[in-house]
């Protein structure tokens, strides 16, 4: 006797099977109770795999920034903070790096808002133009950008902000907007130390950045405010 049926659970269908029973009363029985569990076993196992995945979007939701795509702070902290591990466990260098926009707040006033996320996003264009591809970049706040890389020189990661800043220019020289896009930047690099902290490195660029910030409105005339 052959025994064709579908595997199931309520209403939905996960396909087929045909058995052949030589004992109907015994094994059929069996078969009946065995064809539940499986059912059911099938349906928990895709509940699982859909809950994962919801989970994992929800993470990747939580871990990213709206505007730019990029990863926000909670995203920064996440993977930035076991790269920082890796690093200091291994002996390598850690590049750390600020890059705060100029001039949003007049960008925002004079041409609304719309125009400042557009700036906001033409930035992030450059940081991941110019950055490596080990790199994990975030927008942590308003308009202050941070870049975290391992195993690179001193040299290397300061040739990424210079390629910040050529991206910036040729955009500036471009006259698609009628106002210019300008950054400043700070940045920390070194094998961290066993004292060393990720908090350590952001603090010290936050500070070059400010300091550079500062130069950047006298040499362009602005009002240090």
């Amino acid at each position: 006797m052959w025994f064709f049926a579908p595997l199931h659970f309520q209403d939905y269908c996960f396909g087929y099977e045909a058995l052949q029973f030589y004992d109907v009363e015994i094994t059929g029985r069996l078969y009946l109770y065995w064809n539940i569990i499986i059912g059911n076993t099938l349906q928990d196992i895709l509940t699982n795999q859909k809950m994962q995945k919801l989970v994992g979007q929800l993470e990747e939701m939580y871990d990213r920034d709206a505007l730019t795509g990029m990863y926000n702070r909670r995203g920064f902290e996440n993977y930035g903070n076991p790269m920082f591990a890796r690093a200091k466990t291994d002996g390598e260098s850690i590049f750390l790096a600020i890059i705060d926009m100029d001039g949003m707040k007049q960008i925002n006033d004079n041409y609304g808002h719309i125009e400042g996320d557009y700036a906001l996003c033409k930035l992030h264009e450059a940081i991941a133009h110019a950055c490596p591809e080990n790199a994990i970049q975030a927008r942590t706040g308003g308009d202050e950008f941070e870049i975290i890389a391992h195993g690179i020189t001193e040299e290397e990661g300061v040739s990424y902000l210079e390629k910040v800043e050529k991206y910036l220019n040729d955009f500036n020289a471009s006259g698609v907007k009628e106002y210019s896009i300008h950054a400043s930047y700070g940045y920390a690099c070194r094998v961290p130390s066993k004292e060393d902290s990720m908090e350590r490195f952001i603090k010290e660029s936050d500070e070059i950045m400010y300091r550079n910030k500062m130069i950047n409105k006298i040499n362009r005339g602005e009002p240090l405010r």
